[in-house]
């Protein structure tokens, strides 16, 4: 997966799958704000690596997640490589 801003380009790869988000406000900030237009982006490009995920729904804002969409690991680990360009 390749981000680029036009300047700066930052490759990740992985033997494993995972999931990659590239956004311009902080984890924090996208918690602790109820609403869109609260949010303050950051100066900085904030991309998170994740080995897996539960969709939305996975009892934080809705029913349990249905067994068939659970991750089934308690344990998770990802081996990744950044290129910076």
């Amino acid at each position: 997966v390749i981000v680029s801003n036009g300047d700066i380009s930052v490759t990740a790869t992985s033997p494993k799958n995972f999931s990659l988000n590239a956004s311009r406000f902080t984890q924090e900030e996208l918690c602790t704000k109820r609403h869109n237009f609260e949010l303050e982006k950051s100066p900085y490009s904030v991309i998170c690596l994740d080995s897996g995920m539960i969709g939305v729904g996975s009892n934080s804002c809705g029913p349990i997640l249905a067994e068939r969409f659970r991750l089934k690991q308690p344990n998770q680990s990802l081996e990744f490589v950044l290129s910076f360009e």
